[in-house]
């Protein structure tokens, strides 16, 4: 049977270096679509000027593409790297034009748009790099600041999937719970567009089994984190030994010190190359446990307020908190992992360059470390944001 389903819409804003983010950004809405039709009555549309707009004339471009973008969209999304864009008649460029137009209406309404800003720090080569368009996007970051404006930053696409999916679920848990109140005078009502849909017959999970996903795939880390810390102080124990070792045949004769020397040099890199081989494959483990834990809060953040609203909530409210306990403890060992590896990396890069297979596992230590790291500072910010996405449902 056909059912009526609400349309939220959301504006993408971003010039053009950040292709990728914007294809992530489409296949990120297409996939939460597949389940908010269907336990929501709720559909996302992104608005894209790609796909939004057809050829026209106007005073420029820009005005082309304002005059045919929806004007009442319920959530801007804007994406910055090191592009900032063409100048229009009205904005240093389009991006930023969009932009105003949206803080405009948030301005005028509060309730009525919401907008989140995110920058992408991924390096770039020198020869890539327009410094005039760098600047602007500095100045567009402090802009947004001065404007009261709370931005995120991301390395990659992965980074950016993986923040994107769970603050877009916390918008539409906060949007069900802000239609679920009696309207005040202050409340503006969001854009929603009435239109029929067939379901399709797929199982869904519900809360409690996306809950417990996400408890599970929190183990699973605290498991590796637990793993990466064994190996680590594993490998500061041998160095620690193979550097006492050295220290003892510093009075030895020259030739008996070189050739000793050598040996324990050897043994050093067969340790860092022992240590790398173990820290490779747990980075991958620690990253898929990550992003899946966060798509499964991000699953359950939009179907809380429907639980909330029961008069018998309480088993749901016990399930959140102690997943919320879960965040907290998990943030406080990655910041401590995270000290630890980075201490521990500067030890490994600071020892001396004796032979070339120690300096290439030294070198091939160090990297894994820093991605590693990696992993573990994008972790500490996605579970900062569930924990305060958490936070909020069950207050």
């Amino acid at each position: 049977m056909p059912k009526n389903v609400t349309v939220l819409q959301v504006l993408v804003a971003s010039p053009s270096d950040v292709s990728a983010e914007r294809e992530v950004l489409e296949t990120v809405i297409r996939e939460l679509n597949i389940t908010w039709t269907r336990t929501l009555d709720l559909r996302l549309e992104l608005i894209r000027w790609e796909t939004h707009i057809a050829p026209d004339f106007g005073i420029d471009a820009q005005d082309v593409i304002n005059r045919q973008l929806p004007s009442d969209y319920d959530l801007f999304i804007g994406i910055m790297w090191s592009r900032f864009g063409t100048p229009t008649k009205r904005a240093g460029s389009g991006t930023e034009e969009e932009f105003q137009q949206a803080f405009e209406r948030y301005i005028a309404g509060p309730k009525s748009v919401r907008l989140m800003i995110y920058f992408k720090d991924e390096k770039l080569s020198p020869s890539q790099l327009d410094p005039s368009q760098l600047m602007g996007v500095l100045a567009f970051k402090k802009k947004v600041e001065e404007h009261g404006g709370l931005h995120f930053t991301f390395v990659d696409t992965k980074d950016f999937e993986a923040m994107i999916r769970m603050h877009i679920s916390f918008y539409v848990q906060s949007w069900k719970q802000q239609i679920a109140r009696p309207p005040t005078d202050r409340d503006t009502e969001a854009h929603v567009t009435q239109i029929r849909i067939s379901p399709t017959e797929e199982d869904e999970a519900g809360l409690l089994d996306l809950i417990e996903k996400g408890h599970e795939h929190f183990n699973k880390l605290k498991d590796s984190g637990e793993r990466i810390t064994s190996a680590t102080n594993d490998l500061a124990t041998r160095i620690d030994q193979r550097t006492k070792e050295m220290i003892a045949i510093s009075s030895m004769p020259p030739e008996v010190k070189f050739k000793k020397g050598k040996k324990i040099s050897d043994q050093t890199a067969e340790d860092l190359q022992q240590f790398v081989a173990q820290m490779q494959p747990e980075i991958s483990i620690f990253s898929e446990n990550y992003e899946a834990a966060i798509r499964a809060l991000g699953q359950a953040a939009s179907l809380v307020p429907d639980f909330i609203a029961t008069d018998d909530d309480s088993e749901t409210r016990s399930q959140l908190g102690s997943l919320l306990d879960v965040t907290r403890q998990l943030q406080s060992t990655f910041n401590n992992t995270y000290e630890s590896l980075n201490s521990f990396r500067q030890t490994i890069a600071g020892l001396p360059r004796v032979t070339t297979s120690f300096n290439r596992a030294k070198r091939a230590a160090v990297d894994v470390l820093g991605a590693m790291m990696k992993e573990i500072n994008t972790a500490s910010t996605l579970t900062g944001e569930a924990e305060k996405g958490i936070n909020a449902l069950i207050e």
